[in-house]
């Protein structure tokens, strides 16, 4: 059920931030339908240790690394 993506791990370009409005996001579909007809979409979602590792890597990217220290362990 789930994508070839799902089989390799992912990774945070940090310095590579960019601004886009919602609008032009969508979520990862898997390409077929469930048993009950509906759409599959990847929903997997950060824990809040992931989520402050992107935080980091993001201050880092763009030069802000002394920021960090405010951040929850």
């Amino acid at each position: 059920m789930h994508g070839s993506f799902q089989k390799k791990d992912s990774w945070v370009k940090g310095d590579m931030v960019y601004t886009v409005g919602f609008q032009r996001l969508d979520l990862i579909k898997f390409g077929r339908r469930g048993p009950d007809g509906k759409r599959q979409y990847f929903n997997r979602q950060l824990d809040m240790e992931q989520l402050g590792q992107v935080q980091r890597c993001v201050l880092h990217g763009i030069h802000l690394s002394w920021v960090t220290h405010h951040l929850p362990e």
